[in-house]
């Protein structure tokens, strides 16, 4: 594959499935602000310009090692900053939500699509998939 040609990288929480029932329904606007915001620093922990523990609050367990895997290298010129440029949300069931994203990393247009589970009446980021440029072997190794 060469370096222009992308393909889906899929990024998940080990274990991750369909999470029970039993809190409060979460509200259109409530579910809409967290999509926002994980997607939001998953674009900048992607770019490099947020720490991957900044996401432990949004993510399950295991998710901030594996994303940290996908960070872009340094660049030598100076690029934009990340941006998101829209995101959308569905829910299938009741705690489960599916999110897309286009955002801008390294001055390229990207896809992001995320699932969320809500757990204990907490959203958080079981899964990402993303068009970014799959990293080295020996960093999707070490993310385990």
């Amino acid at each position: 594959m060469s370096g222009s040609e992308r393909a889906v990288v899929r990024i998940s929480a080990r274990g991750s499935r369909q999470a029970a029932g039993g809190a409060a329904e979460a509200s259109p606007e409530e579910l809409r602000r967290v999509v926002e915001t994980a997607v939001r620093l998953l674009t900048e922990v992607l770019a490099g310009v947020r720490e991957p523990r900044h996401l432990a609050w949004w993510a399950m367990p295991g998710m901030c090692e594996k994303v940290a895997a996908h960070r872009l290298p340094a660049a030598g010129a100076r690029v934009p900053p990340p941006r998101v440029l829209r995101t959308w949300v569905q829910r299938p069931v009741p705690d489960v939500a599916e999110a897309g994203a286009v955002v801008t990393l390294d001055g390229r247009v990207q896809a992001l699509a995320l699932r969320l589970e809500r757990r204990n009446g907490r959203w958080r980021c079981a899964a990402v998939e993303t068009t970014l440029p799959r990293p080295p072997a020996r960093a999707l190794r070490r993310a385990g």
